[in-house]
């Protein structure tokens, strides 16, 4: 277990949402007991990850040391993923080539989590007085390996990047947790990876969720969020019921989708206050090794591919 010791501190705020779900305030894990308890015990473990591009986070202004260590840490997960067991490494190449995100996304979590494990028993000091030091990308893949190491099916989950319009390589991920497997297989279907999403593909994603079957569970989960947001699309829809009730249903489900989910990325930097729609893309988050400068980053959540990626 990746937090079996909490840290020297304690941050209230990403604590909120464990009260939250001990309230019973999510409809969609009062009917999954095993999802209910699953997502409780990952958030005991991560609550006080280090979200080193948060401008708001605790020490956002000390020196390079906790960004070299993420550098470190990406190091190490490039080297692990390159260096699979010949079993492992068969398994993932012949789900590249399936394009079978699912099982990217489980070697590529699996092998994350060992890193951060092998990284806390060799940093001590530094994991008590700070985390794991994590962008959103990490911290997406850290939250998805850990739900399924508490028996969460990972093809129920995809891990989902939204790619500035204005801004290269400043993106954000988040889990989004559904049910139907159609609504997943159509969220596929807006690219995997960067390279490969056409179009006005985060319109598309709003799209898809508009048609959802309102009887299913989904949530999107935001792990580098201030306080680790869960958010139950069946509340939200019970907020915003007798909002734009002069719209066509299929329209008023895609404006406050618009702006639940132009909120997180506000949060992210990718769009600007008052701007829900300066969104370029959506895609699947494609498991890559990624390399990292070592340069003076920003306060965006970058997951982008490794010829892209730097922290600036």
């Amino acid at each position: 277990m990746l937090g079996n010791k909490r840290p020297s501190f304690f941050r209230r705020s990403s604590t909120e949402t464990i009260d939250l779900i001990q309230l019973n305030t999510y409809p969609a894990l009062e009917k999954n007991p095993l999802l209910k308890e699953g997502i409780l015990s990952v958030l005991n473990q991560l609550y006080y990850l280090d979200k080193i591009n948060r401008i708001d986070a605790p020490q956002a202004s000390t020196s390079h040391a906790r960004s070299d260590s993420l550098v470190g840490i990406r190091k190490q997960l490039a080297e692990a993923m390159n260096d699979l067991l010949p079993e492992l490494d068969s398994e993932y190449d012949e789900a590249e080539r399936k394009q079978d995100i699912v099982t990217m996304q489980n070697i590529y979590s699996d092998t994350t989590i060992k890193i951060y494990e092998n990284w806390k028993e060799n940093n001590t000091e530094q994991y008590q007085q700070t985390g794991f030091p994590v962008h959103c990308g990490e911290a997406c893949s850290l939250f998805y390996g850990l739900l399924r190491r508490e028996g969460i099916d990972g093809h129920k989950m995809r891990i989902v990047c939204f790619q500035s319009a204005k801004v290269p390589n400043l993106n954000h991920s988040l889990i989004i947790y559904a049910e139907n497997k159609a609504l997943l297989q159509s969220i596929e279907s807006l690219g995997l990876g960067e390279k490969n999403a056409a179009g006005d593909s985060y319109q598309n994603f709003l799209e898809i969720l508009a048609q959802r079957n309102k009887e299913e569970a989904i949530l999107l989960i935001d792990p580098w969020s201030q306080d680790n947001k869960i958010i139950d699309l069946e509340i939200k829809d019970r907020i915003y019921k007798d909002y734009f009730s002069e719209l066509q249903e299929n329209i008023r489900q895609k404006l406050w989708l618009q702006i639940v989910i132009g909120s997180l990325l506000i949060e992210s930097t990718v769009t600007s206050v008052g701007n829900f729609s300066d969104v370029k893309q959506a895609f699947c988050y494609l498991p890559r090794p990624m390399e990292s400068s070592s340069e003076e980053e920003t306060t965006s959540c970058s997951t982008s591919s490794p010829e892209t990626m730097q922290l600036k």
